[in-house]
């Protein structure tokens, strides 16, 4: 399947530190971060990744965008991977969203609506997953749920097969 307008952009070298999740929220100095980020809800693997910038330019879908992540041989970038990005790049996420496809978080908030910011749909208990951006002139480390189309404007971050 080929998919048109989509841009591999730059690469970044990132070192996933072995401290864990919080040292490596800590590492990012952001200024705002969902309090669903941490240990109970996340594992990080320490090591080394190059990380590749995937631009689609048009709306796209969880499922799509996975799928053409891995037609190029790549994967989904994890938490750990995207916090090693904004800890090493902070600059990055000041031009657009980068979110992580590669860890989800289960939604548990059975009893309330909530509305994806992205794409304005209302959803409940659907998997989240974690995006970095600047919003209101806050860097901020959120969870987004993974229901509806991306703008345009979101980029997500990959990682090649081994």
């Amino acid at each position: 399947m080929k998919h048109e307008g989509m841009v591999r952009k730059k690469t970044y070298n990132v070192t996933v530190i072995p401290f864990g999740i919080r040292q490596a929220v800590n590492m990012g100095k952001y200024d705002w971060i969902n309090l669903n980020i941490h240990e109970d809800n996340f594992d990080i693997e320490p090591g080394n990744s190059v990380i590749s910038i995937i631009e689609f330019k048009r709306l796209i879908s969880t499922e799509d965008a996975i799928k053409a992540i891995e037609e190029l041989n790549m994967r989904p970038a994890n938490i750990g991977e995207l916090l090693g990005l904004g800890s090493e790049y902070p600059e990055l996420q000041n031009a657009f969203p980068i979110v992580a496809l590669g860890s989800t978080l289960k939604d548990k908030q059975e009893e309330m609506m909530n509305v994806n910011p992205f794409t304005g749909a209302e959803v409940n208990d659907q998997d989240m997953v974690a995006c970095i951006q600047k919003k209101e002139g806050c860097r901020r480390l959120n969870l987004h749920f993974t229901h509806g189309l991306w703008n345009e404007d979101v980029r997500f971050a990959a990682v090649a097969k081994e």
